[in-house]
């Protein structure tokens, strides 16, 4: 009965080892595939006037990002409008302090990012607007734009644009 015991224990403490490597190996997995989404995005504006608010119909946005993890990001935005001309991404730092800092919502991206960046020109020049940019697992990548009540709001769809289509 003791040595069944010790082996019992002995069994469990390799398990319990074995599910710690696999989700640390899953963790890993996760946070190298989300570094590897970093690069060039570009994606037109919904024109559905329900999504648009403050943007002309046609107008693109283009993200450049370098993604960490779920919660960190590097990047800038540009919009053919002149709206943001390679603004810079900012964090709001104290997110990832809340549960704000890792929501979703219906029909979003595995990941989701809260960032603010300055608009650039227009009415709106040096107001700050939130960014609500969302990661698909089909590369996916979705950035909503937001700036107070009547001002600006804009859904975009992004994809990877490669070297070679960039030009």
């Amino acid at each position: 009965m003791i040595r069944y015991i010790v082996n019992g224990k002995e069994q469990l403490m390799r398990s319990l080892a074995f599910i710690w490597f696999v989700g640390a190996m899953l963790t890993t997995s996760a946070c190298e595939k989300l570094t590897e989404r970093s690069g060039s995005y570009r994606g037109d504006l919904v024109a559905h006037d329900e999504l648009r608010l403050g943007f002309e119909v046609g107008t693109t946005l283009s993200l450049e990002a370098r993604f960490f993890d779920a919660h960190l990001l590097e990047g800038t935005v540009s919009t053919s409008d002149g709206t943001f001309a390679r603004a810079e991404l900012r964090r709001i730092v104290k997110l990832s302090n809340d549960k704000l800092g890792s929501f979703t919502f219906d029909g979003a991206g595995f990941t989701n990012y809260l960032y603010t960046a300055v608009v650039s020109n227009g009415p709106f020049a040096q107001r700050e607007a939130l960014l609500v940019i969302s990661l698909y697992r089909d590369e996916r990548v979705e950035v909503r734009v937001l700036l107070g009540a009547g001002s600006l709001f804009g859904v975009f769809k992004l994809v990877r644009v490669d070297e070679t289509t960039a030009r």
